[in-house]
């Protein structure tokens, strides 16, 4: 809780599409890579919440440029920073 430390997280569960993502990856292009699905983004909005229940201090949030990655942040931790 004094802060300090660096939290790792992959993306949670992508919904079952039987693709992957479009080569080669255009950033922003959402609609060609996997997303969320329903119980991944319950798991990130989860995930945050137990970090702000237990006073964890988040001061910076770094996220990849796959459209997931940035939900995830999104769901966790309100967002990313630039």
């Amino acid at each position: 809780r004094r802060g300090g430390l660096v939290l790792l997280f992959r993306h949670d569960r992508t919904e079952p599409t039987g693709l992957w993502d479009y080569e080669p990856l255009e950033v922003g292009r959402c609609e060609q890579q996997r997303r969320l699905s329903q119980a991944g983004e319950a798991s990130a909005r989860a995930i945050g919440q137990a970090i702000r229940q237990l006073g964890i201090p988040i001061t910076r949030v770094i996220a990849s440029t796959y459209c997931r990655a940035q939900e995830s942040a999104a769901f966790m931790f309100a967002g990313v920073h630039r």
